[in-house]
């Protein structure tokens, strides 16, 4: 019998509206048979990482919770790549609705599958892309990416993705941001 752990991995800052504080809280909730079935790695840190060490303590998931704190740029693609699932748990707010998380854009170079909540911003901009699953809170992203089948995505997903960012940042779109970067510098 062979035992399939899935890796979850969340990359960035630990800040109030990460999320990570609700996934957490429902982790807390498995049954003891589940707790086995995965690893949560947090890599990052920031001001809430002393709280979200607590509540791994308080709620007995030491042994599925791995804080990795910071690593280096060059690191960074060996323990993304090394999850099956990536999460942007991010709580939907004034502050994460406008704002674009640049680990989406990080996510999508690997071949794990993704899961986000349905942030504004993100939304508009990566809807429809292959291997992008979205949740309404942080707690049913975490729900989603454990029940999704254990498989990285296939050719044919990674080729859609990788034209996807070549569309996103290639030259015309470059070009088209740098303008608008003038007219606006211009306009003050």
């Amino acid at each position: 019998m062979v035992l399939q752990v899935r890796i979850v991995a969340y990359m960035g800052s630990f800040f109030y509206f990460s999320g990570l504080e609700q996934v957490l809280s429902w982790l807390a909730t498995m049954t003891e048979e589940r707790k086995g079935d995965y690893v949560l790695m947090l890599i990052g840190g920031g001001e809430g990482e002393s709280a979200l060490r607590k509540l791994v303590e308080d709620e007995g998931l030491s042994h599925q919770v791995i804080f990795t704190g910071y690593v280096t740029f060059s690191e960074l693609p060996d323990f993304i790549g090394a999850a099956d699932v990536l999460i942007n748990p991010m709580k939907p707010d004034l502050v994460s609705n406008t704002a674009l998380p640049n680990k989406l854009i990080q996510y999508l170079s690997t071949d794990a599958q993704v899961v986000s909540t349905k942030l504004d911003g993100a939304f508009s901009l990566f809807e429809g892309v292959d291997g992008i699953s979205w949740a309404n809170s942080p707690e049913e992203c975490i729900e989603i990416a454990l029940a999704l089948p254990d498989s990285k995505l296939d050719h044919e997903c990674l080729r859609a993705r990788q034209n996807f960012l070549r569309e996103l940042f290639g030259e015309s779109n470059l070009r088209k941001f740098e303008a608008k970067l003038m007219t606006l510098a211009a306009a003050k």
